[in-house]
């Protein structure tokens, strides 16, 4: 863990070392998340729901020094629906951009899980 990591999440048997503070400006979910435990001390918290690797691709995604993945199809609409779990619009919008910029045929059958699942143009 870093000294500037101050909560862990746990998933399965692995463990990431966060930042509550700046995780909770970005993520209302997961404000909500660390905010259930009334004193305010506790510093692990299992995400359920989530692989591993997918934890730490939403993590690329909200921390600002990482490169944003769009490669795979599967990925960002993996990440769309725990930007959508956690509360995070910033990702949505940043898939949002993504998708403008390219050519309407790329990612075709990426624009139609996300429009008809997700409400994203």
């Amino acid at each position: 863990s870093s000294s500037l990591s101050d909560v862990t999440l746990i998933i399965g048997e692995k463990r990431l070392y966060v930042n509550k503070q700046y995780l909770s400006i970005i993520s209302n979910g997961f404000r909500a998340m660390f905010d259930e435990e009334p004193s305010g001390t506790k510093n692990e918290f299992k995400l359920e729901g989530v692989e591993y690797q997918e934890a730490i691709e939403l993590l690329n995604w909200i921390y600002p020094s990482f490169t944003k993945n769009f490669d795979e199809d599967h990925i960002v609409a993996r990440l769309v629906e725990m930007a959508n779990r956690f509360d995070i619009k910033s990702i949505n919008d940043q898939i949002e951009n993504y998708l403008r910029r390219e050519p309407a045929y790329a990612h075709f059958a990426l624009r139609m899980v996300l429009h008809f699942a997700h409400g994203i143009d």
